[in-house]
């Protein structure tokens, strides 16, 4: 194959009007190289451009890319009209019959660094993709046809850098790692980039000061935020973070097509707004789960995209900051909040308010679209009975607080809990919690059990043989079964595999009530 070398000072097709053609070759630019005024420069084969190469493009110049792949090495510089500090008309024209990859050059993560590109313009129908490292633009980004796959690399805006004619059939395909880049800018900026090259979502960023911003987006198994109410939401998530941490306004763009089953966009309290990543959190109950907000501002409004059947929505959050870091940035938007409760407990006790009365009390800190609680009680924590129903807020920040009367507890120990209920039918049970009214007829009331807490190994002495023992977790649900032990026969039981916690040790002889004791597993 031929290998084509442009050393020390090329000047070409300076007021002549030619084209320099390389045909299925291997070039490279070293040294000076000036592409002169009006003039296009074709070249057909592969280009690298050599770390100590200084390429010129005066006004009206292009360098036209023709072959799959261009390499720009780390120290090239690339000027326009002779003086770097201007943006000039010059341009690189990517218009290869066939899948192009660009490789940048720069290693920076944002700032004016070499090499950096003058105006850069896509015509390929089969795409440009980023290799090997970032790609950083100094003037502008024009689409004509086809996207950037940015992969694993970021596509980095000089401050001054403008992306003109990008839509929903051209942009920056955010299909890797790879963020998309603006440097220190102050008015609205719009992101053009989606997660697959038939899906636009665009979002726009209006800052409160100057400050460098990456944009990506992905759907919700890729992103690495959690989002788990995925029938309240959109099925796209933009990963949004800035180098000081500026406020911003975020504009967010979906297609009708992502929207899940229960997304409502306009009116009323259903209306879709944008919501922010809070981070893995504690949720009561539940586990570690990711929990999300609203953003305080204006809901926004729809704007009708010219993707045929579809509808493209705009929704605007004011963020007091943007994290300045790429895992605690992520906003998506939703009909509701996307937390994985539609009511957070914060707090239910049970408590004996005298003799023939239990007081149950319980705080809630937010409530999503909750309809109802139902009390319940047990006399040995698994058959439930409904003694009670109170009213939920509906849709709630605040924290509100509820209390509930129970007039007719048994004598021995009585079992609470209660049941959340979502207005689509969705429930979550709270805790159990145990009141415990003058016992009778106890046959057993010395059962000793050790270490309490407990890193593992439970012992459990003086028991009886007319007892059974039931181990249970805080849910009421057995995990160990001892029947009719010998008297005063020492138990053990291993708790190492389970998680820490709160269990209950519950001793139901033939005569009598149940006891209860509450062990605590602390690994």
């Amino acid at each position: 194959m031929m290998k084509h070398k442009f050393k020390s000072t090329i000047i070409l097709g300076l007021a002549l009007g030619l084209t320099f053609l390389q045909s299925q070759a291997q070039n490279s630019f070293n040294g000076i190289v000036n592409i002169g005024s009006s003039e296009a420069m074709t070249v057909f084969g592969d280009l690298t451009i050599g770390a100590d190469a200084q390429v010129f493009f005066q006004d009206g110049s292009t360098l036209n890319m023709q072959g799959a792949n261009t390499t720009i090495d780390a120290g090239a510089e690339i000027f326009a009209n002779n003086n770097s500090t201007q943006a000039g008309t010059g341009k690189i024209l990517f218009a290869g019959s066939v899948a192009q990859t660009l490789q940048g050059g720069n290693s920076s993560t944002i700032g004016d660094a070499q090499p950096s590109l003058i105006n850069v313009e896509i015509n390929n129908a089969n795409n440009l993709t980023l290799v090997n490292s970032n790609t950083r633009i100094t003037s502008g980004l024009n689409f004509v046809n086809g996207h950037i796959l940015l992969g694993s690399n970021n596509l980095e805006l000089s401050s001054t850098a403008t992306v003109t004619n990008a839509n929903e059939t051209k942009y920056v395909v955010t299909n890797g790692t790879g963020f998309l880049a603006k440097e220190a800018f102050t008015s609205a900026f719009s992101f053009p980039v989606g997660r697959a090259t038939s899906d636009f979502t665009p979002a726009t960023v209006t800052p409160s000061a100057s400050d460098n911003f990456f944009v990506q987006v992905k759907n919700y198994s890729q992103s690495a935020s959690d989002e788990v109410t995925s029938a309240d939401g959109i099925d796209r998530t933009w990963n949004i973070y800035s180098t000081v941490g500026r406020g911003a306004n975020i504009a967010l763009q979906h297609n009708d097509a992502t929207r899940g089953t229960n997304y409502v966009s306009n009116g009323g309290d259903g209306a879709g707004f944008v919501t922010q990543y809070q981070g893995i959190q504690w949720v009561p109950y539940v586990g570690n789960q990711g929990t999300w907000q609203f953003g305080s501002g204006a809901q926004g409004t729809n704007t009708t995209g010219s993707v045929s059947n579809s509808v493209l929505h705009n929704r605007t959050y004011t963020a007091t900051a943007i994290t300045p870091s790429a895992n605690g940035a992520f906003f998506s938007k939703s009909t509701l909040p996307l937390t994985p409760l539609p009511i957070s407990l914060l707090d239910f006790t049970a408590i004996k308010q005298n003799e023939k009365q239990a007081l149950l009390s319980w705080i809630t800190t937010s409530e999503i679209n909750s309809s109802h609680f139902e009390v319940e009680t047990s006399i040995n924590g698994e058959i439930w009975n409904k003694i009670g129903e109170l009213q939920a807020q509906g849709t709630s920040f605040q924290s509100a607080e509820y209390q509930f009367i129970h007039s007719k507890p048994v004598m021995g120990m009585n079992f609470y809990r209660l049941n959340m209920l979502d207005r689509d039918g969705s429930a979550e049970t709270s805790p159990i919690k145990m009141v415990e009214f003058g016992r009778t007829n106890s046959v057993n009331t010395n059962v000793v059990v050790y270490p309490n807490p407990t890193n593992g190994n439970l012992v459990i002495q003086n028991t009886s043989s007319s007892s059974q023992y039931v181990l249970s977790d805080m849910h009421g649900k057995p995990i160990a079964i001892f029947n009719n032990p010998e008297k005063n026969k020492e138990l053990i039981f291993d708790l190492s595999p389970y998680s820490n916690g709160i269990y209950f040790l519950k001793e139901m002889p033939m005569i009598g009530n149940p006891t209860v004791t509450k062990v605590v597993l602390n690994k």
